[in-house]
């Protein structure tokens, strides 16, 4: 375990003498945001997990596929860094593709990522990358084997607002994680109806229209009835609901910073009451 101060401005300094510290009287909470802790470690890297910043949100292959944080580390090896603000979410399975990829890829991204370490090392070790996989907590799917030893899971608490834990992961049975699944299951279901009644009620003519978006899966669409493009398409998960905002075709507000970019739309994850309470009221403020 080690514990870091978070100071006012956002760097971190380690806590030497762990015992000056007792963080059992502290309240503990996660960062809601994945860019926000994604940027808290970007930030104290080097501090935090030993490791040379090199890009931020850097694309291995195409332009659907990046790597949260790519670093180096004082061996010379390259470092993918990946994060989730609370549960894991097959992280790991992402982060073992990227692994693949930078073992196999092209010369042009190996002289592209030369160059962004030129200024730390003269050398790259290509033939042993790291995974570095960063989030609350972490399912069995991968705790019941023996993780390869370039790959660490670690767990993160923050304590007070300003000092951060960090530890090796302990891996939740599956007990627990089915226990946890019926809860969500139960929770989309419950979320979506109340979503959708949002959205039909932003303007009485309003169409949902029920069709088949990429791979064959289920989509819903809303558009206007004068309108020929929809302004929201939402796919229903099984543990989640992802929502599609059409920029140009609608304006939203995010003042809770919850919209991914992808592509040429704007992704909105919802797991859970918490987030869907942040949207409402909020992203459809303005006329559609």
């Amino acid at each position: 375990m080690a514990l870091f101060k978070i100071n006012n401005e956002g760097t971190v300094s380690k806590i030497s003498d762990l015992s000056s510290v007792d963080i059992s009287n502290l309240s503990m909470s996660y960062i809601d945001i994945e860019q926000d802790l994604q940027k808290l470690f970007e930030d104290n890297l080097l501090t935090i997990l030993g490791a040379h910043f090199l890009q931020s949100e850097y694309y291995i292959t195409s332009r659907s596929k990046r790597i949260d944080t790519l670093g180096i580390d004082e061996k010379d090896c390259l470092v993918i860094i990946e994060y989730k603000p609370h549960r894991d979410g097959g992280m790991i399975t992402q982060g073992l593709f990227y692994l693949n990829k930078l073992l196999n890829c092209p010369p042009d991204k190996k002289a592209e990522i030369k160059n962004y370490a030129k200024n730390i090392t003269v050398g790259i070790n290509w033939s042993y990358p790291r995974l570095i996989c960063v989030a609350g907590s972490y399912d069995n799917d991968f705790g019941s084997k023996k993780l390869p030893a370039n790959i660490d899971c670690i767990t993160y608490r923050i304590y007070n607002d300003d000092i951060l834990q960090v530890d090796d992961a302990e891996f939740v049975g599956p007990e627990y994680r089915d226990v946890k699944t019926n809860v969500n299951k139960i929770n989309v279901n419950e979320l979506f109806l109340r979503l959708e009644g949002m959205i039909m009620n932003l303007n009485n003519s309003i169409v949902p229209e029920k069709r088949k978006g990429y791979r064959g899966i289920p989509v819903i669409s809303y558009r206007a009835a004068s309108a020929v493009n929809p302004f929201l398409d939402i796919v229903r998960k099984e543990y989640f609901i992802r929502m599609y905002l059409k920029p140009k075709y609608v304006k939203f507000d995010d003042p809770y910073r919850l919209v991914r970019r992808n592509g040429k739309e704007n992704v909105i994850n919802i797991i859970g009451k918490k987030v869907f309470r942040k949207i409402t009221g909020f992203y459809f403020r303005k006329s559609i």
